[in-house]
């Protein structure tokens, strides 16, 4: 049955496509900041918790917004903060301060906030209520999953890549 609701299959798989991407993108961060540029764990755990701050704030907030606004609206603004939260990351470097990541995670909290809210709400608008004790733990084990995979993609390639630049500097 649970298969049979179009929005809950097409918001699980995008639950999967996000989860890759939200999570994988996190993963790298921390540690960057304790090998690279040398950040003791608790200094780590300070400057990547506005992450977490801005994921609350936009919590308590979209439950206002989400009966009066589009939800594809709230995700679409979601998406774009954490794009515009990504692309400030391309800009880390080892000669500069935490300002921002602490800068560049509150927006990404912002933006993973608009996103699974709206996102969740969706997926299980059309979702008939006796389906939804069965639905809510594949949602989050799909969810789960994607953020696996997407981190286990973006160590491969930190692996990889590592390995290809100690052969270069070896050689």
């Amino acid at each position: 049955d649970l298969v049979k609701d179009r929005n809950f299959v097409t918001g699980s798989l995008f639950g999967v496509v996000v989860g890759m991407v939200l999570y994988g993108t996190m993963s790298l961060l921390p540690i960057f900041l304790q090998s690279l540029m040398n950040y003791p764990v608790v200094y780590t755990g300070m400057v990547t918790a506005p992450r977490g701050i801005g994921t609350m704030i936009a919590m308590i907030a979209i439950g206002r917004l989400v009966q009066r606004v589009d939800l594809r609206l709230i995700m679409a603004t979601g998406f774009a903060l954490t794009a515009t939260a990504l692309w400030q990351m391309t800009h880390i470097t080892l000669e500069m301060d935490s300002h921002l990541i602490v800068t560049s995670g509150f927006i990404q909290g912002l933006g993973i906030g608009l996103t699974f809210v709206p996102l969740s709400a969706a997926t299980f608008a059309t979702l008939a209520p006796r389906l939804r004790n069965e639905g809510t733990p594949i949602y989050s084990l799909l969810r789960n999953m994607g953020g696996a995979v997407g981190i286990s993609i973006v160590q491969m390639l930190l692996t990889r890549g590592t390995a290809q630049a100690h052969e270069m500097l070896a050689g």
